[in-house]
């Protein structure tokens, strides 16, 4: 059967992604080509190539371990500075060091905003998106978008990979010890903290947004899919704008 590459590379290249592997060897069910020195695929698959438009950034922010905002993270890491310490989180009996962001204790989840019940969404990570709203502009860029196009047409799409966990950590050590049962105001909260769609539910609220609102979590995937995400709402000629970050949390507090 015939085979043609992949995708063109160039023989140091191809040399190099062939040397670690064995001989007549085939990287996920592709057939090894030892004269071509690349990998190769039957002639009769078909490929669709289609022009993607690029996702246009207008505003961005980081909020991390290094510091909240751009510049912090830029001289943080022009200094070579770490972002670790000792682990200091609650009560947490493990001699190790953590990434913490500071001054999350702090926030209020309430505050700068004209929406009301928002008190219900109070939880680390909610005040870690808040933090994150507040850096570099966002906020205001958001609302911009929300007048320009209307708050129907805002998505919020988030990626997280643990949510509000902790309350439900706290919740879990105060269960009734006759019962087992968790605390009935946890019960109350769930779906505002360690529910997934709780930090988009949250933003969503917090700006005043009726566009779609979602919430990935696919590991560490979670950011790379939000952008995809976004990207194809976008090319839905649907949604005017949409904000596609990743949710941050603390370790070793999952």
């Amino acid at each position: 059967m015939a085979h043609r590459p992949v995708d063109e590379q160039t023989e140091e290249d191809g040399s190099h992604l062939v040397e670690d592997r064995r001989p007549n060897q085939a990287v996920d069910d592709v057939p090894y080509d030892p004269q071509d020195l690349c990998h190769t695929a039957p002639s009769s698959l078909k490929y669709e190539t289609r022009a993607m438009a690029p996702l246009i950034l207008n505003r961005y922010t980081v909020v991390s371990a290094l510091g909240k905002g751009l510049d912090e993270t830029y001289r943080a890491l022009r200094s070579r500075r770490s972002a670790l310490r000792p682990c200091d989180f609650e009560d947490v009996g493990i001699t190790t060091y953590i990434g913490r962001v500071d001054g999350v204790e702090a926030v209020r989840v309430g505050g700068g905003s004209a929406a009301t019940g928002l008190e219900q969404f109070d939880c680390r990570n909610n005040r870690l998106a808040l933090l994150g709203l507040q850096q570099d502009g966002f906020l205001q860029t958001a609302i911009e978008a929300r007048e320009r196009y209307g708050a129907h047409r805002v998505a919020v799409i988030l990626g997280s990979s643990t949510s509000g966990i902790l309350e439900t950590e706290h919740a879990d050590r105060h269960r009734d010890p006759a019962t087992g049962a968790l605390p009935s105001s946890y019960l109350a909260s769930h779906r505002y903290s360690h529910n997934m769609f709780s930090a988009a539910h949250f933003v969503r609220t917090y700006l005043g947004l009726r566009g779609p609102a979602m919430v990935i979590s696919t590991a560490c995937s979670s950011s790379a899919k939000a952008f995809a995400t976004a990207a194809r709402l976008k090319r839905l000629r649907t949604w005017s704008d949409s904000w596609p970050p990743r949710r941050p949390t603390v370790t070793p507090a999952k």
